[in-house]
């Protein structure tokens, strides 16, 4: 009796089981009509699972799609953002040659893509439209007036010094709180600045020549650039020392 009551509850599960797939199946097969799943085309089978499994599972992908010469790698997900670039191409330009109602957003979007791709007015203005933000820089004379810039540099979007945003709060889902977490390096992390190995040194001078740079096209002469760049690496070195390690940063209290 006990193993016909076992028997039973089996063959009911599998129905059970068998009758959930179905109805999944329909319901996916009405809202999904395109065929889904995982492609065999995908595999190479010419090479055994145990010897080489990723090689088995993905050799017939790879083989279909080569990494494109401009590229240093490929994938789907490579893929699927090429589509969807080519998508929002599609929709920013149609809404630049759309004449569209003033103040709707297809007219915002087609004004800010037609105005970022006129490239002529771009390198006619040089860097005018940022003249006000660098005579507000160079008026900082104290640290209330530091201060009084960061804060509106952020107000802006622009994470100087320090990042600040919204996070999950580890502690409690249900909440969501204010993130404060070091900032203001050029370079990845502290440890770029404070390394003392030659490739760090090597790294550090063409850290400094990029920014010169950038102060040369703002502008600026060479010897002025130079000088600014040093002045650069040297606020970013003490923001360095004063920034936790990689390690550190890993201790969620």
């Amino acid at each position: 009796m006990k193993n016909n009551r076992i028997k039973f509850s089996l063959v009911l599960a599998i129905m059970c089981i068998a009758g959930f797939g179905a109805l999944l199946a329909s319901s996916h097969a009405a809202d999904n009509p395109a065929p889904w799943g995982f492609s065999t085309a995908n595999l190479d089978k010419s090479c055994k699972p145990c010897d080489d499994f990723y090689k088995f599972a993905m050799g017939g992908w790879m083989k279909n799609n080569p990494i494109p010469a401009d590229r240093p790698g490929w994938s789907t997900s490579a893929e699927l953002q090429e589509k969807n670039l080519a998508q929002l191409r599609q929709i920013t330009e149609a809404s630049a040659a759309a004449k569209a109602a003033r103040g709707s957003n297809e007219q915002k979007v087609g004004d800010f893509y037609a105005s970022c791709m006129d490239t002529a007015a771009i390198e006619a203005a040089g860097a005018k439209p940022i003249a006000g933000e660098f005579a507000a820089i160079d008026a900082m004379n104290d640290r209330n007036a530091l201060l009084s810039q960061i804060a509106a540099l952020h107000k802006q979007g622009i994470q100087a010094v320090f990042d600040f945003s919204s996070t999950q709060d580890f502690a409690d889902s249900t909440k969501v709180i204010g993130d404060a977490d070091q900032g203001g390096l050029g370079m990845p992390d502290r440890d770029y600045y404070l390394r003392d190995d030659d490739r760090s040194k090597q790294l550090r001078t063409d850290y400094v020549a990029h920014v010169a740079k950038m102060f040369q096209l703002a502008g600026d002469s060479a010897e002025k650039s130079a000088a600014q760049a040093q002045t650069v690496m040297n606020i970013e070195t003490a923001l360095a020392k004063a920034s936790l390690t990689n390690v550190q940063l890993r201790d969620p209290q």
